[in-house]
């Protein structure tokens, strides 16, 4: 029977003394696994009490049984259950070899066990195990499958030799009496062909290293030494290792400063011992980069350096090849030579000869002294103004008026972009501003966004290419070209509207004449006053004001003050384009 628990005591083996059990129902024994009564208490505290029975121990429900290990005392209730008359347990006969005085658990041998009840399921079942002796106990679980069937496996450590019978407890029915035959030691000392010898190992730092060694002979016990100061010692008194006692060794994690250590096996049983030769393991250097200090500019030579870490790699100074990938040598890049420090740390310094574009370089390997690095990552970044929306063509009719053409979207600017233009597509640029001089266009932007807005578009302006500039203090980047292409209006002007919109009415009153007209590019306003013998461009004369809105509106104001010089004078508009001119209707402006 076993109980579990948990507890507060320190991990470790509690023998004996350490151990009292009171309570117990009577044909009931507190057992440690063998002869030897010891509790194991786990990191975490935990645990596991067995009991075994002597096949005399009657039902019980309940019965409290105090437990004091280290000075800890608890209790539980033990319950045994009525014997099921219908459950029975055999264990068959022996199979494989138990020798005496082998220190190790996998000296083991197998028994088959069967069960008459068949609901197990492939688990494992309560069990134990009566009349062993000292050094024997079970090795594995036992297991037993759908069809009752499973196996016993005992190991023996240090056993002595002979014949022994053990009885089975499962699910507290015990078997009959079964066989363990303990086998007297060998005479004869183990040997190791050279073939069983172990091997050098080299593996990369940090890498595992095993090393095997196959011995014949029975009843084989396993110590792994390691050489260090000028002597042998047990390998457990250095580092970590697995499978110090097995036939197998192994470092979990191979560090550089192992390198060149050397191990060997002692292979031992009744008969004497032999040692293997030494094996010898090997580490490779290694080099690893950290990330990027400092910034490469799109175009600019410069520099910018990474922080190395190196193993096995003597101190001195150490040419660096460098290389980007795909065996590809970087044509921009090269590197300095590296100083390796005492401690194997040193600094790789990147130069860029300016030819170098914008891109992240994740590819790239050095290569100090023979030794490989891992790859790394060098960043170009693009330091200067990008356009990340393009200008597009625009298409127009003759006399159109149209806003935010050639929209374009920035990043990194410091100020709005400007507007140039190449006449004609031609390959000299001027402001547009200057070269225009018109307010038929006008370009509008802050840092992040720019475009342009035209009025009564001509069609002198067909084919001309414009495209914007936008500045930091890192230089200047210019947006694609995008035309402007202006259609020919399918006629002169068309005048769809004409009308006075306010009579004047006193000196401090205006009257508002509107012309509204489709494919219109030039207009004028003109008067036909008695002063002047005909008509006159209004622009000529002072104290009138004419101008436009956008989409084909033109406007006159005419002030009280100057109807009243002529209150028979009359007004028209003339608006053209490449086809021709059209007059308006003439205005008078009455007094109401």
């Amino acid at each position: 029977m076993q109980y579990n628990f948990t507890s507060n005591l320190p991990a470790g083996d509690y023998l004996n003394g350490d151990i009292a059990v009171t309570g117990l129902p009577a044909g009931v024994s507190f057992s440690g696994g063998d002869a030897l009564i010891y509790v194991r208490v786990r990191a975490d505290g935990s645990g596991m009490l067995r009991f075994r029975g002597d096949g005399t121990q009657a039902a019980v429900t309940d019965k409290v049984v105090t437990v004091t290990i280290g000075g800890a005392t608890g209790t539980f209730k033990m319950t045994i259950a009525p014997a099921a008359a219908s459950h029975t347990v055999s264990v068959g006969a022996q199979v494989g070899t138990m020798t005496a005085g082998v220190p190790s658990t996998d000296n083991t041998v197998t028994f088959p066990v069967t069960t008459s009840l068949l609901n197990y399921g492939g688990q494992s079942p309560s069990y134990d195990l009566l009349d062993a002796p000292k050094g024997v106990d079970i090795a594995i679980d036992i297991v037993i499958g759908n069809d009752g069937k499973g196996t016993l496996t005992l190991y023996g450590y240090n056993a002595a030799a002979g014949t022994y019978s053990l009885r089975l407890v499962i699910d507290d029915v015990t078997s009959a009496p079964f066989t363990l035959v303990i086998s007297p030691a060998a005479t004869g000392a183990p040997t190791i062909a050279s073939s069983g010898q172990p091997q050098n190992v080299t593996v990369a730092d940090g890498g595992t290293a095993t090393f095997s060694v196959t011995a014949t002979g029975t009843g084989l016990s396993y110590v792994w030494e390691a050489y260090e100061n000028g002597e042998w010692k047990l390998c457990s008194q250095f580092i970590v290792f697995e499978g110090m006692n097995t036939k197998t060794l192994t470092i979990p994690v191979a560090y550089s400063w192992l390198d060149n250590y050397q191990v060997r096996c002692k292979v031992s049983n009744a008969g004497g011992s032999v040692t293997s030769n030494p094996a010898t393991l090997t580490i490779l250097p290694s080099v690893s980069v950290g990330a990027q200090v400092g910034t490469l500019m799109e175009g600019q030579a410069g520099s910018v350096t990474f922080p190395v870490t190196t193993t096995l790699i003597n101190p001195g100074v150490y040419p660096v090849t460098l290389t980007h990938g795909h065996g590809m040598q970087g044509a921009w890049m090269s590197a300095s030579n590296i100083t390796i420090a005492s401690d194997g740390t040193g600094t790789l310094t990147l130069n860029a000869n300016g030819t170098q574009i914008a891109a992240t370089f994740d590819q790239v390997y050095a290569t100090i002294n023979g030794t490989e690095s891992p790859r790394f990552t060098v960043t170009v970044t693009t330091i200067t103004p990008d356009f990340t929306v393009q200008p597009k063509d625009a298409y127009v009719v003759e006399g159109d008026s149209k806003d935010r053409v050639f929209a374009v979207s920035i990043t990194r600017a410091t100020s709005s972009p400007s507007l140039q233009v190449a006449p004609g597509g031609g390959s000299t640029w001027y402001d547009y501003a200057q070269y225009y001089r018109s307010n038929k266009i006008k370009a509008y932007g802050t840092k992040v966004v720019g475009y342009m807005d035209a009025y009564y578009i001509p069609r002198s302006w067909n084919g001309d290419k414009f495209r914007f500039s936008a500045s930091n203090d890192y230089g200047t980047t210019y947006s694609q070209e995008a035309r402007l292409y202006v259609s020919q209006a399918p006629s002169k002007p068309v005048i769809t509207r004409e009308e006075s919109v306010d009579p004047v009415f006193g000196e401090d009153r205006e009257a508002l004449i509107e012309v509204e007209a489709d494919y219109g590019v030039e207009y004028r306003w003109q008067i036909h006053h008695s002063a002047l013998g005909g008509w006159a461009n209004i622009n000529d004369i002072p104290l009138l004001d004419d101008n436009h809105d956008t989409f084909s509106v033109y406007r006159l104001w005419v002030t009280g003050w100057v109807f009243k010089q002529d209150r028979e004078a009359r007004y028209r508009c003339i608006v053209s384009n490449s086809r021709g001119e059209t007059i308006s209707k003439e205005f008078i402006i009455r007094e109401y």
